[in-house]
């Protein structure tokens, strides 16, 4: 189960999944862009491997205080919701529609 969300303060980072054997690039992270979103929101297990292609330098907010900041803000919720739908719709054309 995700338990917390991760945003990029510097580095890299390349977020992939396995496709009938094979390893999928899904999207390129760096400074400002978050990843861990899609399960927190969903409250599931995570669907991709995140790799470092450089040192990332990380800051890790953990699903309950995520959960409070998203409560009370719901304009931040909502936009975290936009790019789960974005990231959601481009991993489905990367991996042939499944």
């Amino acid at each position: 189960m995700g338990d917390r969300i991760y945003i990029i303060a510097s580095g890299q980072a390349e977020v992939v999944r396995e496709d009938n054997g094979r390893e999928v690039s899904l999207a390129r992270l760096g400074a400002g862009e978050y990843l861990g979103e899609m399960a927190l929101l969903n409250q599931t297990t995570r669907n991709a491997t995140v790799r470092c292609l450089e040192a990332l330098d990380v800051l890790s907010i953990h699903k309950r205080e995520f959960n409070l900041l998203t409560a009370n803000l719901p304009a931040m919720r909502e936009s975290f919701e936009l790019v789960m739908s974005k990231r959601t719709q481009a991993t489905m054309v990367a991996v042939g529609g499944r």
